[in-house]
């Protein structure tokens, strides 16, 4: 058992790796649907109809930083800056977008907790070793 755990622990940089690309694609799928399905003007129906602040800037601001940050944090650049956004809109949701369209419960907010979670797990971890921003750029922290 103990040459099991070994092994896991040996592959630590591939944990990173399947982290970061699973919470990338979760928020270029999504992203996707803001900007290609949707449009801005549908995501703007939305926040309108749950009463969000700063109607206009978010609906442009979320579905791009969503399809173009998720491709970022994919290839692992700026991973611990769009963290710190990832953070703020899942909490955002979690705190005041469930709460309004709530009807499964924990269901409803279990995914956004996890959200938040990786946000914090990468603005203290980073992208990881198998990133480009380690591989072309290991001194620049504020990259990674």
């Amino acid at each position: 058992m103990n040459g099991l755990f070994t092994w896991f622990d040996s592959q630590k940089d591939t944990g990173y790796l399947i982290l970061r690309v699973v919470l990338g694609v979760v928020l270029v799928v999504s992203g996707y649907f803001k900007l290609f399905v949707f449009g801005f003007e549908g995501v703007a129906g939305f926040f309108t109809k749950i009463d969000l602040f700063a109607i206009p800037l978010l609906a442009y601001l979320v579905p791009l930083l969503e399809f173009f940050g998720g491709i970022a944090i994919i290839l692992g650049v700026f991973t611990r800056l769009l963290s710190v956004w990832i953070i703020v809109e899942f909490a955002l949701i979690v705190v005041y977008v469930r709460p309004v369209l709530m009807t499964q419960g924990w269901n409803d907010v279990r995914v956004d907790i996890l959200m938040v979670a990786l946000g914090i797990f990468f603005i203290a971890n980073g992208s990881g070793p198998r990133s480009l921003a380690a591989k072309f750029f290991p001194d620049k922290i504020w990259l990674q």
